[in-house]
C-alpha cells in the first residue's frame, strides 16, 4: 500500500513593471538556496485561499499591496528538489500600491529590479522557466522530476 504524500504548498508572486523588469529577493538565512535570486512569497497558511496568501506575502516581503482582482492566473509547479516535492502558486501582476522595500532584512539580503531578459546568474533554476510560461499564458509546469 503506497502512503500518502504531504505536500508543502508554496505562493510567489512577479511583480511586472512598465519597463519589463521583474522584483527579485537575494534569499539568505533561510536553509533553502541562500545567496540565489528568487520571488517574493512563501508558504501557504492553513487557514489562508492560495490568492491571499500570495498578497499577504506581497506585504509582508516588499511592503506591497496588490488587489487581489490584480492577480493574474497562476501558474501551478509542481516542483522536486533533494529535499522533497513541493507545490507552487505563483502570481503574475502589474499593478501595486506602493514602492517595494524589503522588510525582511533577517530573510532576505536586498531586492532588486531585473529585465526579464536580464535575470542574474545566481537564480533559482525554475524561476527562468516559471516566467517564461506565465508570459506564454502556460499554467501548469512540472519540474525537478525524471523524465
Amino acid at each position: 500500500m503506497a502512503n500518502d504524500v504531504s505536500l508543502p504548498v508554496a505562493v510567489s508572486i512577479f511583480l511586472l513593471n512598465d519597463k519589463k523588469q521583474v522584483l527579485l529577493i537575494k534569499r539568505k538565512n533561510t536553509s533553502f538556496m541562500d545567496w540565489y535570486w528568487w520571488l517574493p512569497g512563501w508558504r501557504l497558511q492553513e487557514w489562508e485561499s492560495i490568492s491571499s496568501a500570495c498578497i499577504r506575502e506581497a506585504k509582508e516581503e516588499v511592503w506591497v499591496n496588490v488587489l487581489k482582482d490584480d492577480l493574474e492566473w497562476p501558474l501551478s509547479i509542481n516542483f522536486s528538489d533533494w529535499k522533497k516535492e513541493k507545490m507552487y502558486f505563483v502570481f503574475l501582476t502589474k499593478k501595486w500600491q506602493s514602492d517595494p522595500i524589503n522588510l525582511e532584512e533577517d530573510k532576505c539580503e536586498k531586492i532588486e529590479w531585473f529585465h526579464i531578459n536580464g535575470l542574474p546568474e545566481k537564480i533559482i533554476p525554475h524561476l527562468p522557466v516559471a516566467l517564461e510560461y506565465l508570459l506564454a499564458w502556460k499554467n501548469y509546469l512540472e519540474y525537478g522530476f525524471d523524465q
